[in-house]
């Protein structure tokens, strides 16, 4: 009853309590009582994609993922649950066909990323240099390809070059009106690369380094003082709707083969 009720809240818990077969037979359970509807998808994904690889789960994933084709949760708990039992050109597969049939830019975008950043944080070089040359020309933001062109230069063992993106990415996004929050994400990786790349240098070295990145986060973030003279008259324009909120998937109800597994 809980679980219909507030099903995200209550997988979280069950997940949490150490109850992992209950969360995982509540949610197949809701799913198949919601006739297999979008929401109670996305519920069930959360507790499969914990699981140690198995035909049997990746039949149910599959069943899943061509009912849905183009939700990015459902598919980026796919690839999860794949690079997880170490299949990362598997995961990068569901996640390139996933963008293919996305048709909602924004939606798209979310993959995108999702494409070169999960493999980057498990150090898979070669998926992640792919997925991001394969998208490079859709990426319309070129501070946050040479962010991921700063973390894949530390991957390979090139620190200068590394922290010379990652300082550009760090200056052009403090400045107002920047992204603070891939200038908090390019900070972290300076910092981790000054403490872990240069262990020659005097501790003092670093931690001066890191205190002076740390003065420069510090009054990025200040208010700006602004002439009043200069600010422009308030836009009484309602902000346009969350962009990532998408109309639900128009479900696929053919059955996959189960004797045809698709990577």
């Amino acid at each position: 009853r809980v679980l219909a009720i507030h099903p995200h809240r209550a997988s979280a818990v069950l997940m949490q309590t150490g109850r992992m077969v209950t969360a995982l037979e509540a949610c197949e359970q809701l799913y198949q009582q919601e006739n297999r509807s979008k929401d109670a998808a996305m519920i069930y994904v959360i507790p499969l994609s914990t699981l140690a690889p198995s035909p049997e789960t990746d039949n149910k994933f599959r069943e899943i993922v061509n009912r849905y084709p183009t939700n990015p949760e459902i598919a980026t708990k796919f690839a999860l649950y794949l690079t997880r039992g170490g299949r990362h050109d598997d995961a990068s597969d569901v996640l390139n066909r996933a963008i293919v049939a996305q048709r909602k830019p924004e939606v798209r975008n979310r993959l995108i990323y999702v494409a070169i950043d999960l493999p980057l944080e498990l150090g898979q070089v070669k998926q992640s240099q792919d997925n991001l040359d394969r998208y490079r020309d859709e990426i319309k933001d070129p501070l946050l390809i040479a962010y991921f062109e700063g973390r894949l230069l530390y991957l390979q063992n090139k620190p200068i070059p590394a922290l010379e993106k990652l300082k550009f990415v760090f200056e052009a996004q403090k400045k107002p009106g920047g992204n603070m929050g891939m200038a908090t994400e390019a900070l972290k990786w300076m910092k981790l690369i000054l403490t872990t790349q240069f262990g020659q240098h005097s501790l003092e070295e670093v931690q001066k380094a890191i205190q002076e990145l740390e003065a420069a986060t510090q009054s990025a973030t200040e208010p700006q003082r602004t002439d009043p003279a200069e600010t422009p008259p308030a836009d009484d324009t309602p902000e346009s709707a969350d962009a990532a909120s998408a109309a639900p998937d128009e479900p696929n109800t053919a059955e996959p083969a189960p004797d045809q597994p698709q990577p």
